[in-house]
């Protein structure tokens, strides 16, 4: 629902550019009864003025052979037949041969599965979404282009943060002039799931990993404290624009940078968060498929996810108990605020405060502090 309100406003020419977690609404029970999302607070939206037209081209017989000429030569396509829709709908986007097979090389990298017989359309997402594209909003046009950028620094895109673009694209000689668009937003969403995998235990009220960030705890990790503080904390804006930016161009530093932080709780979204990298890097480098249908394919790869745990969770027989566990906390953390609310009842004030300025929550001081205090905090302001 989330991704789905996102694409709903863009598809009215809206583009929400301040994604942070205090804007993602998680319900736990819809009409299934299923937990869902919702995307809120358009305060610092855009909204286009018109469309614009997208250039598309129409392929010649000799550039599609060679492409597949090229692709046969690729060790990691050697074993594969390339559907000429596949190359077809690639040069449909890129003119240059050469960028097209590196562009379907990438692809084949990132598959959500690996494909040992023939490469389809289907296989790489390019059957979802609008495979006509033919308009999309001119978010280039709206006045308040080169006022200050909207958004929290820490969720912001490297784009966003620099004001430039991340590639050359295939055929210019420069990069082209940055344009904030609905995949920055999709990536305002990555770098939300990335914050909660490393800095949570789970779940919930109180499961900030405030042992392992506190220098003098006994539980103290130097290197999940730099990571996080170098691209989510820092004072220094330019310095996490950049970090995000060479994540963002030399996208295996992941499984380095950070999966070896993710909590054991949410180890299982590792591929997930892999993924979702891959597919915006290729949307940044290329501008094709992944660019102008980036909801599709994030939806894509959340639905491959959710079916894989859930198999997972059946099979291993630890769903039931899993949603047990999840109602059992929910109901501590209900009374847990019941009792501090009544605590607070006879105040007239609709908020306590400590002396050092932090909010007193139920799980004890919740530093609330602004994006570029250098804190780690338990708030998502």
């Amino acid at each position: 629902m989330l991704i789905l309100d996102h694409w709903s406003a863009h598809q009215l020419l809206i583009l929400h550019r301040d994604v942070r977690p205090g804007h993602l609404l998680i319900f736990e029970e819809g009409e299934n009864g299923e937990t869902f999302g919702r995307l809120i607070d358009y305060d610092h939206a855009k909204k286009a003025k018109k469309h614009r037209l997208i250039q598309r081209h129409n392929p010649s017989m000799e550039l599609l052979a060679l492409v597949q000429m090229g692709l046969q030569c690729s060790r990691e396509t050697r074993e594969l037949a390339v559907d000429d829709d596949v190359v077809s709908h690639a040069l449909s986007w890129i003119e240059d041969h050469l960028s097209v097979i590196d562009y379907i090389l990438g692809e084949v990298r990132g598959l959500v599965k690996p494909v040992t017989s023939t490469l389809s359309k289907a296989a790489l997402g390019w059957d979802h979404g609008d495979d006509e594209t033919d308009k999309g909003p001119d978010y280039s046009d709206h006045p308040d282009k080169k006022r200050k950028q909207s958004g929290t620094l820490r969720w912001m895109s490297s784009q966003v943060i620099l004001k430039r673009s991340l590639f050359i694209l295939p055929g210019e000689s420069r990069r082209s002039p940055f344009v904030h668009e609905a995949i920055q937003d999709m990536e305002s969403i990555f770098w939300v799931l990335v914050h909660t995998c490393i800095t949570r235990k789970g779940p919930g009220l109180g499961q900030m990993r405030h042992e392992e960030l506190d220098p003098n705890s006994a539980s103290y990790n130097r290197k999940l404290r730099k990571t996080v503080f170098e691209y989510f904390y820092s004072s220094d804006k330019l310095e996490v624009g950049m970090s995000k930016e060479d994540l963002f161009r030399n996208p295996y530093s992941f499984k380095t940078k950070f999966l070896p932080h993710f909590h054991p709780t949410y180890n299982c979204l590792g591929d997930l968060a892999e993924k979702w990298l891959h597919i915006l890097v290729l949307g940044y480098k290329y501008r094709g498929h992944e660019f102008y249908n980036i909801h599709s394919h994030i939806r894509r790869i959340l639905q491959q996810a959710l079916t894989t745990a859930k198999q997972e969770e059946e099979s291993s027989g630890a769903l039931q108990c899993r949603k047990e566990e999840i109602q059992c906390q929910r109901k501590v953390q209900r009374q847990h605020l019941l009792d501090t609310f009544k605590r607070w009842a006879p105040s007239s004030n609709a908020s306590v405060t400590t002396s050092s300025g932090s909010s007193l929550g139920p799980s004890g001081p919740i530093q609330c502090s602004p994006s570029n205090s250098g804190k780690i905090s338990d708030d998502n302001c």
